[in-house]
């Protein structure tokens, strides 16, 4: 488990490190979210959201990615998000949007959470309860 959320935190590391932030970050959003998936192949995709009128999320940007790329399936899911005042980095959970996306085509996707200060690999089911 550490060594595949080592590589997929490296990657949105890697992005949030960079001038990205600052240049999709709107004088209106405190946050920059990048998201890692890991493919059923084991390569990593990258996607980061993008706060505009029609701002979405950096998971379906990352999934998209990965579909783009000939995945099928999406095993993992880490999201790290870069305050812009603060430059914190924490990670944080998809949002019930983002969770609702993967019930519909990745149900069997885990997910990379902090809970009690620990990071810990969550199921969908255990971060959506009741699906429809």
């Amino acid at each position: 488990m550490n060594k595949i959320f080592n590589e997929m935190k490296e990657e949105c590391l890697k992005i949030l490190n960079s001038d990205v932030p600052d240049n999709l970050i709107s004088k209106f959003e405190r946050s920059c979210v990048v998201c890692a998936v890991r493919g059923k192949s084991g390569k990593i995709y990258t996607g980061v959201n993008i706060a505009w009128w029609h701002s979405f999320c950096a998971e379906p940007a990352a999934v998209s990615s990965a579909l783009a790329h000939g995945e099928t399936e999406i095993t993992h899911c880490v999201a790290l998000k870069k305050h812009k005042r603060t430059k914190e980095i924490s990670l944080i959970s998809p949002c019930g949007i983002c969770r609702e996306m993967f019930n519909e085509s990745f149900k069997s996707a885990k997910f990379f959470v902090m809970e009690d200060g620990k990071v810990k690999l969550k199921s969908l089911s255990s971060l959506l309860p009741n699906p429809i």
